[in-house]
This record gives C-alpha cells, structure tokens and sequence, in this order.
C-alpha cells in the first residue's frame, strides 16, 4: 500500500516546491531544538549545575549539538512529529498548566477528567491517554505561521471535547457519514490516534498512516467551514473544525490508494462543495461517485487499521448492513454478540428513505440523494438492550444525543424500502436487486438486474458476493447455513452475476 501513496507525496511537492519531508523536517527540527535547548537548561538547574545551557549549543550556528543532546537520527515522518516529546515527563500536567496560559477555560479541564474517566486505569489506556495529551499540547505551542493562535485554542478545546465525548459525531451538511462515524470509532478505541491526525494536518497540511505513507490534504479544507446552500440543509448543525480536519482526513485515506483525493471548497447553490477528483487532476470532478459505499467495506476497514494501527478490523465485520440479518430476532442476536465482545460502537449502514434519515434533511432531500447513488446512510450504533430490544444509536446527521431505536425499527432501516415492503416474498438487496431464498424466475433475475445502474452492476455484485461467500464459508457452518438459507442467497447471487455477464 506504501507504494500507491507516491503521488499524493508527488501532488504536495508540486504545491510546495520542496518535499514534504524536508519542510516537516525543518519546521520539527526548529522546534525539538528550541524544547531540547528548554530542557537540557531545566535539567542542569535541577541537579544543581547553574552552567548556561548555551555550553549545549554548537559555537557556529546557535542550535543545540545533537552529539551533546543525543538527537537520534530521525526515521518516518510520524517518528519526526514525536520526537520532540522525549523530554516531556509529564504530558498531563504539561498541558494542565497551558489550561490557565492559552485561556482554555473551566470546559477543558472537565473534559479531561471526563476523558480520564472514560479511559481507565489500565496501561494501554494510560499511554493512549499521555500521547493524547502530547498531540494536543504539540499543536498548542507550535510556532507554526500557517495556524493562528486563536485556530490553535479552539482546535485544542474542540479536540478535548471529543476526546471525552467521542460518539458526540455531526458530519454537518456534507456527505461524510461514513468518516463521521469512523471518527466517533476512533475517539472512542484510539484518541492518540485522533489526535495525532488532526495535529499533523492542521499544522502541516498532512499526515502520515501508521505504515508510513503519507496523505496530504488541501489548505482549503483545512483552514475553511462553510454552511451549506442546499435547500433545506442551510441551518444544518455545521461540524467543528476538528471534525471537519478529521472526516477530511479519513475520506482521503480512503481514496488516495485509489488515485482519487476529497476536498471542500466555497458550495455553489444546490452543491455542499465536495468534490472528488484524480490525483493531479483538480479541474475534475466526479462526486458524488467515489464515496464510500457498502461494498467498499473491506476497504473501509483496511484504512480505518492504516489510521490507528488496529489491524483487528480487517477481515472483520467493520459495518453492520443489509446482508447482515434476514430479520429482528437474527439481528438481535448479532448485536448482542457484538455487546459480549466488547464490538461498540460498530458502524452501520442504513437506507436514506427511511424515517432516521428524511426526518432531518427531509423527505425531498432523501429521495434527491438516493436518485443521485447515495441511497445508504451510515450512523454508528452504541449499544445494545436486548431485554427491552433497543437499539442505541448516534446518528451523524442529527449530531450530540443518543437515539433510541426498536430492534424492529433498525431491522427495517437497514434494508432498502421494496425489502421491506415484499418481505414475504420477493426480497431485494439494494436499489431493486432481488434475490429470494429459493427459486426465482428468469424474469425476476432480468427484472432486478435492470434497475440497477449499469455502472454499479460490477461493483455491487463484487461486494456482495464476496460478502456472502465470507460470511457462509468462514463464519457459519454448513447445518447452519441451511438452516438461514444462505446456501440459496449465495446460489442466487452466482446466477446472477452469470445473468449480466459476469
């Protein structure tokens, strides 16, 4: 995957006129130079030396000896960002004392006993919980001209906020559902992480993957937040900044190993502003296609492990959807298997025509999104109550609360609405795809095919079958199988796919 990651390198060199390392190496260098000269001063006085730490510094440029430090030779760019913050004993009280010298104020010191409180005391937590704080306090004391100190502040508190509150997800008026409850997941499982992403970008307009590779991100959809011109979404809760870096952040990790790269610029009337283009090639514009959909669950799941180093979602179920359950009483138990291995938040993938989707954007709005492809929404459930069969989950669009939701409810708005409304009989998969659990007619296979676009047939059908063919061959076994009638689901699919040719 490293090697797919050369032309966002290329693009950045293009915009900069130097390589994204040596600028990141510059300005890192400048600054672990001035907190070593800041920290070889403070250990002389504490053990009593009242020597200038001017004796550490080289004669004939004014920076610190990296003999006289032991400055380590520096490896990744991720290694480069950290480096700095060898000599900081303490990150909590480290930034507990900028609390009170950037003007915090009383909501981020809560914030940080609350997140202290949700982490725990283990040793794992407690590491994630210090590099945390060192990404936060990084990004606040940074020189850097390209962010003011007021962006800086209000990063850091938004930051925090999360941190201690990380379901707290609004994709505002954008279509990063999909990012958005990536982002709740991994303030939840990863805040180092989350923080580290956000510090990296919004200071140096990049960040690298925990494999090395590196993702740009435009200064626009950085620096700029824009409410949006659609009618009936122009007072749509915007995101914070720090989300807007994040959910900017994950979309393009997912798409730049794909060539393709996610901005946002001013919206026109009627547009949120997204575009998606080919890398190098910015005058062009393919959105909406190129969003993340459920067939690019597997590739969510690989950048979502690339982004924190969580390599257990891969190969796993990192979404709940439509092929997940034929009924309440099945998805029930599946979501109570989830809350025994400790799997919430998980993402899930809901139908834009239903209720928990047209009751914010409205009706009109839902049924525009669906005509353009974006038939799908995704939220991230929280939990799960199987004694009153409540589902809780936080919903990206509305933002803040918990929604409580019936096991029924969340059945039906996880499939598409001509599922829900033929299921006694003929069923469908998405946009009119049908299968059935035994036999079906060669009508029926023409009939489903034909409604959906020509241009998704190869995708959707890959996504599915591969899909159902992990999910019967490596999951259930063979009585069980029979039993759910996948056997036939699968049968179905390869029929098919052989139907249109593939």
């Amino acid at each position: 995957m490293a090697n797919s990651m050369a032309n966002p390198v290329e693009t950045f060199q293009q915009r900069s006129g130097n390589t994204f390392e040596d600028q990141i190496s510059n300005r890192l260098m400048e600054t672990v130079n001035a907190e070593r000269q800041i920290a070889s001063q403070n250990l002389r006085f504490s053990n009593g030396d009242s020597t200038s730490s001017n004796s550490a510094r080289n004669n004939s440029t004014g920076e610190i000896s990296t003999s006289e430090v032991g400055l380590l030779d520096f490896g990744t760019v991720g290694e480069l960002y950290g480096a700095g913050d060898a000599v900081e004993n303490n990150p909590k009280s480290s930034l507990e004392s900028q609390v009170e010298e950037y003007g915090l104020g009383a909501a981020f010191a809560e914030n940080m006993r609350s997140f202290e409180e949700r982490m725990g005391a283990d040793e794992n937590a407690k590491s994630a919980m210090e590099d945390t704080y060192r990404n936060i306090s990084s990004l606040l004391t940074s020189t850097d001209a390209s962010i003011t100190r007021e962006q800086r502040i209000r990063l850091a508190q938004e930051m925090m906020m999360h941190a201690a509150d990380p379901l707290n997800i609004n994709q505002g008026a954008y279509n990063t559902c999909v990012p958005a409850s990536m982002q709740g997941k991994m303030w939840s499982e990863h805040p180092d992480k989350a923080a580290q992403i956000i510090s990296q970008a919004a200071l140096y307009g990049a960040f690298t993957l925990t494999d090395g590779s590196v993702i740009t991100l435009d200064d626009n959809s950085i620096q700029s937040s824009y409410r949006s011109t659609v009618k009936g979404l122009e007072n749509v809760s915007p995101r914070d900044q720090s989300e807007q870096i994040l959910q900017t952040a994950i979309m393009n990790a997912f798409l730049q190993p794909k060539q393709l790269e996610y901005s946002v610029v001013a919206p026109t009337a009627g547009s949120t502003g997204e575009r998606i283009s080919p890398i190098g090639d910015s005058a062009s514009n393919i959105f909406p296609l190129g969003l993340p959909t459920v067939q690019d669950e597997p590739s969510l799941a690989e950048a979502y492990a690339n982004l924190t180093g969580d390599n257990s979602v891969v190969g796993g179920d990192f979404m709940t959807t439509f092929l997940d359950a034929y009924n309440a009483d099945e998805l029930g138990e599946q979501l109570s298997q989830m809350k025994d291995a400790d799997k919430f938040p998980q993402l899930a993938s809901i139908s834009t025509r239903g209720p928990l989707v047209a009751s914010v954007v409205g009706e009109a709005n839902a049924r525009a999104a669906a005509e353009q492809g974006i038939s799908r929404h995704v939220v991230l459930v929280e939990n799960f109550d199987a004694s009153s069969g409540t589902v809780y989950i936080r919903n990206p669009l509305s933002g803040g609360s918990s929604i409580p939701v019936s096991l029924e409810d969340f059945s039906l708005a996880l499939r598409t609405p001509q599922l829900s409304e033929q299921e006694m009989n003929m069923k469908t998969f998405s946009d009119g795809v049908l299968y059935h659990e035994g036999k079906i007619s060669d009508s029926d296979l023409q009939e489903g095919a034909a409604s959906l676009p020509e241009n998704q047939r190869q995708a959707y059908l890959n996504g599915v079958l591969s899909r159902s063919q992990r999910t019967t061959d490596q999951v259930l076994s063979e009585e069980e199988q029979e039993r759910l009638g996948l056997i036939e689901r699968k049968s179905f699919l390869e029929r098919l796919g052989a139907k249109l040719g593939l």
